[in-house]
C-alpha cells in the first residue's frame, strides 16, 4: 500500500497551472516538523520538505484557499519521477506527494475547507465537553 498522511505548513503560495487538454494542477512545498531530545539531552528540531501536487478540481480549491503558511493535512501517494539531465546527462530523481485529499487546518477565520470544497465553520459549534470534567475521555467509543 502506498499511502501517506502529512500535517504541515505551506512554504510558499501554491502555483496553479491549467493545460490545453483541460487538466489542472496546483503545486506547493509543504514543511513538516519533528522534534526530539538527543543523547546529550539537547532538543533537536527537524524540518522535512515535501513537494505536493494536487490535481483537477482539488487543484482549483487548493489554489483558491491555500496560501504560504497555511496549515494543512494532506493524504496522498508517493510518486517517483526519473529522468536524465539534459545538460549533464546524469540520471535524476524526484519524489512528490500526489495529493488525493486535503483539509485546511488554519486560515480563513475559523473556517475549515476540505478538498471537496465543503467549508466547516468551527466557531458556530462549540467543542464537545466531557460529561465528567475530571475524566477527559468522556464517552469516547474506544
Amino acid at each position: 500500500m502506498n499511502k501517506v498522511f502529512l500535517i504541515g505548513n505551506l512554504g510558499k503560495d501554491p502555483e496553479f497551472r491549467a493545460f490545453e487538454n483541460g487538466g489542472r494542477v496546483t503545486r506547493f512545498p509543504l514543511a513538516t516538523n519533528e522534534s526530539y531530545t538527543n543523547k546529550q539531552g539537547e532538543r533537536v528540531n527537524l524540518t522535512e520538505w515535501h513537494d505536493i501536487e494536487v490535481w483537477e478540481r482539488q487543484a482549483e480549491i487548493a489554489d483558491k484557499y491555500l496560501r504560504k503558511g497555511s496549515k494543512v493535512m494532506i493524504e496522498g501517494r508517493i510518486r517517483t519521477e526519473n529522468w536524465t539531465d539534459k545538460n549533464t546527462n546524469e540520471p535524476r530523481q524526484r519524489k512528490t506527494i500526489r495529493c488525493t485529499s486535503f483539509e485546511i487546518l488554519s486560515g480563513h477565520a475559523d473556517n475549515q475547507v476540505n478538498s471537496e470544497g465543503h467549508v466547516h465553520n468551527d466557531s458556530s459549534s462549540p467543542a464537545p465537553q466531557s460529561p465528567n470534567p475530571t475524566d477527559p475521555t468522556g464517552d469516547l467509543p474506544f
